[in-house]
């Protein structure tokens, strides 16, 4: 069988044969590929495709080999990528001289760099895309050969981010360059650049499971605003919050449904002072009475159903209670799971599991099913009578 076997997307068995003067690349015990030295293997996630970093006999380098065949242009292959239907592939190569490397895509060799990171393909997609920077160190994104910049950087949340970000389908993409004074932050989504005039974005922008929505907030001055499918939403001035235990930590102050048809930020209601609500499709459908800002945001898989925690009325500070489209469903006090992501799951069905502490320290479990006759939906119709009986409450009896 020989050595490092690794199997392609259609079952087949590739593997590494050693030989008194070198080594052979098999593919279901037949030799495809002969070198003095075999390296790396991948192989597409599906279909017959793989790749091999080979030396051949005399050389003094490896180089790629795609199905067997040498891939002129790219030396010391440091990675492949494929599409995610296995037909396309990127590979990082040395470009030869120097520090210098180039992407090759499909056989295609792009432009050099000095660096390049984060190759991927959107999902669904055949558009190979990349971070690059040059000898000065300036930052670009190339997209489908296209190359976007150059930039400081992106706007990335954690540091070990791209500040790509990708929609779960239909291969749509969106990427923010970062802020540096008298110069345009930047904004591109699936290709449209879009610039915005002394403004800096600290989050990376967000964008719907489909890719049919995206949004991002804005800083100026110290206050903040939301930009939603390219257009400002004018005078909200959104509070972040954090998201869904397993999805990202960080607060980037707006979250999009599944679907793309929804939109949720936590913002102050005009004509309301040092009170927070959670608005849906800019509708106030949950107000806060603790100055407590709602969090825990998260939609259902199906965009049905929205869950969110907040601070419970009238009772200690640490006190929290989990509400689902609108009615509270569970009180409990904060725990150490409470930011351990294997101790909240949440299934295809939009059932909630999750592990907290009772008032006792005993270890609970809890379960949560949302109701079919219950939504999101029924959540908008009451938005309006809501905020006005919230509002009536609090206005000086005579």
């Amino acid at each position: 069988l020989g050595n490092d076997l690794k199997y392609t997307g259609d079952g087949r068995l590739i593997s590494i044969m050693p030989t008194s003067d070198g080594q052979v690349l098999m593919v279901n015990g037949l030799p495809v590929a002969k070198g003095t030295n075999i390296g790396k293997i991948w192989a597409a996630p599906t279909g017959p495709h793989y790749a091999a970093a080979v030396q051949p006999a005399g050389g003094s380098g490896q180089v790629l080999y795609m199905d067997g065949k040498p891939v002129a242009d790219c030396t010391s292959p440091g990675d492949v990528i494929f599409s995610s239907d296995g037909r396309d592939y990127a590979a990082t190569c040395s470009a030869g001289a120097g520090s210098a490397f180039v992407v090759v895509i499909d056989g295609k060799k792009g432009q050099e760099y000095r660096v390049i990171d984060h190759v991927a393909f959107a999902p669904e997609s055949a558009t190979a895309i990349y971070v690059a920077r040059n000898s000065q160190y300036k930052t670009f994104v190339v997209v489908g050969g296209k190359e976007f910049g150059p930039y400081t950087g992106l706007v990335a949340s954690n540091s070990s981010d791209s500040g790509l970000v990708m929609s779960r389908t239909g291969g749509h993409y969106i990427f923010a360059s970062e802020y540096r004074v008298g110069v345009p932050e930047e904004v591109v989504f699936d290709g449209r650049q879009m610039q915005f005039d002394n403004y800096e974005l600290r989050y990376e922008p967000t964008m719907s499971a489909n890719g049919a929505r995206y949004a991002f907030a804005v800083f100026r001055s110290g206050n903040a605003g939301l930009v939603v499918d390219g257009k400002p939403l004018d005078g909200v001035v959104p509070q972040g919050f954090l998201h869904w235990p397993g999805e990202h930590g960080y607060a980037p102050l707006v979250l999009l449904s599944p679907d793309g048809k929804h939109v949720v930020y936590v913002a102050t209601p005009k004509g309301v002072h040092n009170r927070w609500a959670l608005f849906l499709d800019s509708k106030p459908v949950y107000l806060d009475s603790r100055r407590r800002a709602p969090s825990l945001l998260a939609f259902t898989p199906d965009s049905r159903h929205l869950y969110w925690q907040s601070a419970v009325d009238r009772s200690g500070p640490d006190d929290l209670m989990l509400y689902l489209d609108g009615k509270a469903i569970l009180q409990r006090h904060p725990s150490s799971f409470d930011s351990l992501d294997s101790a909240w799951h949440m299934d295809a069905d939009g059932t909630v599991q999750f592990l907290s502490f009772g008032d006792d320290g005993t270890v609970l479990r809890y379960r949560v099913t949302p109701a079919a006759d219950n939504g999101v939906q029924t959540l908008l119709a009451g938005a309006e009578k809501r905020l006005l009986v919230w509002m009536a409450a609090r206005l000086p009896r005579r």
